[in-house]
């Protein structure tokens, strides 16, 4: 049975969007959260490859997400890459565009970090990599590459050997998958069909594990797949990533065994807004129950939490001290990280009365009640019902 690990998308060395430091193993100096989750994701995928016999760690494009990369996070990365290969587990990576802007690849040096060692491939140009028992056609990012595929694809399966399995590894934009937060379908020059005839494909560029091709009329529709990145590098991307594990039987050409879809544990970034009022009664529960939740989430241990929070101003002195009570409270129970900003006003910005659970036909109702009908008429109290709700489930 051969076995391989599909992941991508790690992006090491990217700037981010939250400003906690915190201490590493491989580091003398702090570094960011989001660098030292991206690490532990990677950490928990080697020892599941170790642990599991996994036989190729195949990463699908953007290990690196610039060109140049600081020479500490390079060296973090092959130490990595080298603990798999000293455990017998083959590494292949092809080249995304985030690795490279034509010229200069944060990958070329991965090679060397790991003495030049055979059972690292950095695939920065179409080609065969090929085993005792199975063949990856890899296809690394290159501008162009929608328009040149089936030339490059068409060039490489000439070659192909008939009795081993044939795996593809690419990073590419496909037709019809979902990206970004909104998750809305993209329509790229790059078909499923294109990519038919594979025992296998891996994927890399966007973000969301899924599959590719369901719906439509290609083949293997149910065995190409996007991994998705193993952290999540935008708020607004899903909460659970994955990396996938596909057994193929030796000289099977046609489906894998088995492609079993593994769960990646992941930090949790809440960002919400409440009122004065509500946070009163949210402190309160804390306290009680030891338990708080924020929207439509439980806050749990090791979270990163974000507050918007206003109050009338003739309260603000008691809006601070009872933000300093909950970020003490929040630590306690052992949130990672607690910021809360205030916008004080001369009246309330928002209902005392709404909270997560509030319907939106009792809020619509509240907000007639508290206005003058002439002034305020009921598509008003609907539209500022909604924005209401909006605000204190976000």
């Amino acid at each position: 049975m051969i076995k391989l690990l599909h992941t991508a998308d790690f992006h090491f060395g990217k700037v981010s969007n939250v400003d906690i430091d915190v201490q590493h193993p491989d580091f003398t100096d702090p570094i960011n959260i989001r660098l030292s989750d991206t690490f532990d994701r990677f950490d928990t995928m080697i020892d599941y490859s170790i642990e599991n016999d996994i036989d190729y760690f195949i990463i699908a494009g953007d290990l690196y997400d610039r060109p140049t990369v600081k020479n500490a996070i390079k060296k973090s990365v092959a130490k990595r890459v080298k603990r798999l290969i000293d455990n017998g587990v083959a590494v292949i990576i092809v080249v995304g565009n985030h690795d490279t802007d034509g010229d200069t690849s944060a990958l070329s040096e991965l090679a060397i970090l790991v003495d030049g060692n055979k059972m690292l491939k950095v695939i920065d140009k179409p080609k065969i990599v090929r085993k005792q028992d199975i063949d990856f056609y890899c296809v690394p990012y290159f501008v162009g590459i929608e328009k040149k595929l089936d030339d490059v694809l068409s060039k490489l399966t000439e070659k192909r050997d008939f009795k081993k399995p044939m795996v593809g590894i690419s990073h590419l934009a496909v037709s019809g998958c979902r990206v970004g937060p909104t998750e809305v379908p993209l329509t790229a020059k790059t078909q499923p069909e294109q990519l038919a005839g594979f025992v296998y494909v891996g994927l890399g560029d966007f973000h969301i594990y899924q599959k590719v091709g369901e719906g439509t009329r290609v083949g293997n529709g149910n065995r190409i797949y996007y991994s998705g990145s193993p952290l999540r590098l935008n708020m607004g991307e899903p909460e659970k990533k994955y990396f996938n594990v596909v057994s193929i039987e030796e000289g099977d050409l046609g489906f894998p065994k088995d492609i079993e879809q593994i769960e990646l544990p992941d930090r949790q970034y809440i960002s919400g807004s409440m009122s004065y009022q509500l946070m009163v009664k949210k402190f309160k529960k804390l306290e009680s129950s030891g338990k708080i939740a924020i929207g439509s989430k439980i806050v749990k241990k090791g979270s990163v939490v974000k507050l918007n929070c206003d109050c009338i101003r003739a309260l603000s002195a008691k809006a601070y001290k009872l933000g300093e009570l909950m970020s003490k409270q929040l630590h306690e129970l052992g949130v990672l990280s607690v910021d809360i900003k205030w916008t004080f006003a001369k009246k309330a910005i928002r209902d005392d009365s709404f909270d997560a659970t509030t319907s939106i036909e009792d809020a619509i109702n509240t907000r007639i009640e508290n206005n003058p009908p002439k002034k305020f008429s009921k598509v008003a109290a609907k539209r500022s019902a909604k924005e209401m709700l909006d605000s204190v489930r976000s």
